[in-house]
């Protein structure tokens, strides 16, 4: 389970404000054209 996931997780992995799951890069072609697109954000927690 996730931490913080109130559904899966028990004990003290339910016991966070929100769920810990983080993706630090994603990367996809756009749609319409397929552009390459690419976003990055560092770990806040």
């Amino acid at each position: 389970p996730i931490l913080g996931d109130p559904f899966y997780a028990e004990g003290a992995a339910r016991d966070y404000p929100r769920l810990m799951l983080h993706s630090e890069q994603l990367r996809l072609r756009h749609p319409d054209g397929g552009k390459g697109m690419r976003f990055s954000s560092k770990c806040p927690f």
